[in-house]
């Protein structure tokens, strides 16, 4: 509790709250909304890119996948 906070911190906090309260359900609903499409956005950008899409290997048959199975 003895280190500062950056003021931009400050204000961007304030600054959600007052965004917040201009309408809480329609923000708070949009803003989860926006969270749960957040991972298939982020699923089809790894699959466009080529990028391993899937945190845990589920296959044990393939030598070179990382996963569980070390």
């Amino acid at each position: 509790m003895k280190k500062s906070v950056p003021f931009a911190a400050i204000v961007l906090i304030a600054l959600i709250i007052a965004v917040i309260n201009i309408d809480p359900p329609l923000v708070l609903f949009a803003l989860f909304v926006s969270y749960g499409l957040s991972g298939y956005a982020v699923y089809a950008y790894r699959k466009a890119t080529g990028v391993q899409t899937s945190v845990i290997s589920t296959s044990t048959d393939e030598p070179d996948e990382k996963g569980l199975h070390n």
